[in-house]
């Protein structure tokens, strides 16, 4: 018969930590490639108003967001933040594919107009830029999608005094066989003196994992 140790915690317990750090991977990535593309866009007199620059950053900084959330800060005012963040990310990312069609479209129309007298290399690096900034921006819109919906599923299951039932992947002092050890996570918001004498602290790391049953 194991005894069943109850464990407070003040983090956010996500679902599938993995999965959204991977995904947050992803759009970071992606909004480091349409800023290059958008930087690489204004030596060639593109990207007018630098707005895919500046919309490129914006995805940065959402995307950091989200990173220190799932890495350092798991907890309630961060997971806000960052659904916040993920909901900007996926505006903006589909804003900036819509810009960067009516880009290509006019350098269409340019190229029409001006005919021969036009740089060719310049209109056509430009072009190849808008494009793969046309590639790169769904790909982190559907990225920023999916964690925005990851998110709010685990802000809206997220409530005080819940408990979580699993089992955490321990290994003895004595012998290298690991086993599982039956606990409960009871989530507060506050950690408070009184309850941090009746129960021990518990965190949730990316090394080790809590299945939930």
């Amino acid at each position: 018969m194991f005894k069943v140790e109850q464990l407070l915690t003040n983090q956010i317990l996500t679902a599938d930590p993995r999965t959204l750090l991977t995904l947050n991977l992803v759009a970071f990535a992606s909004a480091i490639q349409l800023v290059i593309f958008a930087v690489i866009c204004v030596f060639y007199d593109g990207c007018p108003y630098y707005i895919a620059v500046a919309i490129g950053l914006l995805l940065i900084v959402n995307a950091s967001v989200i990173l220190v959330f799932c890495k350092f800060r798991p907890s309630r005012g961060w997971l806000i933040a960052s659904c916040i963040a993920a909901s900007f990310s996926f505006v903006q990312s589909v804003s900036l594919f819509f810009w960067t069609a009516y880009l290509v479209n006019n350098e269409d129309k340019y190229i029409e107009r001006i005919g021969a007298n036009e740089n060719r290399i310049v209109t056509s690096t430009r072009i190849a830029m808008y494009s793969l900034q046309m590639i790169f921006a769904p790909i982190h819109s559907i990225a920023a999608a999916i964690i925005a919906f990851v998110l709010y599923e685990n802000l809206r299951s997220q409530n005080d005094e819940k408990i979580t039932r699993g089992y955490f992947l321990s290994e003895p002092q004595l012998g290298h066989q690991k086993i599982l050890v039956p606990i409960e996570l009871r989530q507060v918001r506050d950690m408070s003196d009184d309850e941090s004498e009746k129960a021990s602290v518990g965190v949730q790391t990316s090394g080790t994992r809590t299945q939930q049953v």
